[in-house]
């Protein structure tokens, strides 16, 4: 995300509304299984219904298409290399 600031901030974007985004989709149940893998946890999900909207968005993804023209050079680390980097392996 540093790198992309930066990028941006020697491209001078100026006015322009621009996603830091790795334009790559994940599933929450992909990232669990991630976590778990990482971890060797198993990790225990439970959803309360009270919690959950009718018009809740399904598929949400940035995209970085304007980042990538204006920060050549910009390139955002796997989900799992920074899950890796987060999570603490057991």
């Amino acid at each position: 995300v540093v790198s992309a600031y930066r990028g941006l901030l020697e491209a001078r974007p100026v006015g322009q509304t621009i996603n830091v985004s790795s334009g790559v989709t994940h599933s929450l149940r992909e990232v669990i299984d991630m976590c778990r893998d990482i971890t060797g946890q198993d990790i225990d999900v439970q959803v309360n219904p009270a919690f959950v909207r009718a018009n809740e968005v399904k598929t949400l993804c940035g995209n970085n298409a304007r980042l990538r023209a204006l920060v050549h050079d910009w390139e955002t680390p796997p989900l799992r290399e920074t899950l890796s980097w987060m999570l603490p392996s057991a």
